[in-house]
């Protein structure tokens, strides 16, 4: 059933980012159908990061030296690191949300919803240990969550 509704390849990366996520001592999130994708915001993102993001950022965020690291400290700074081609700054996760959206999946970007961007965006700065807050991040609150 998770081949029809995903691809296979796809629901592979996001079952290992489910399991990389829980070896890293985050929150366990067990995924067992296309039904079951977690309600949460931060194990929605474990999900969608690994089909939309691992690929180029790895499975853990780390990057390399064609691809930013999105995770732990120093990630998402205001500016981007010498040699990088973006020009945008980073202050809020609204920047990040807006950066994302124009940018992301590098090979098809602003293919994905809204909702998917803020989800993916919201799990890449708690990786990153930016305080997002206890509310699910979006619109109404991505400028208000400052980065630094």
């Amino acid at each position: 059933m998770f081949e029809r509704a995903l691809g296979g390849s796809l629901v592979v990366a996001g079952l290992v980012a489910v399991m990389v996520g829980s070896a890293c001592g985050t929150p366990r999130t067990t995924i067992s159908s296309a039904d079951d994708i977690p309600e949460d915001q931060w194990s929605r993102g474990v999900y969608l990061y690994g089909q939309h993001c691992s690929s180029c950022h790895g499975e853990n965020g780390e990057g390399d030296e064609d691809t930013p690291s999105i995770a732990g400290t120093g990630a998402f700074s205001s500016e981007a690191p010498e040699g990088w081609s973006r020009e945008v700054t980073f202050a809020t996760a609204a920047d990040v949300f807006a950066y994302v959206k124009e940018e992301m999946p590098a090979l098809e970007p602003g293919t994905l919803s809204d909702d998917v961007y803020w989800t993916v965006v919201a799990y890449t700065l708690k990786q990153a240990q930016v305080d997002i807050g206890d509310d699910p991040l979006g619109p109404e609150n991505g400028k208000a969550v400052k980065l630094r």
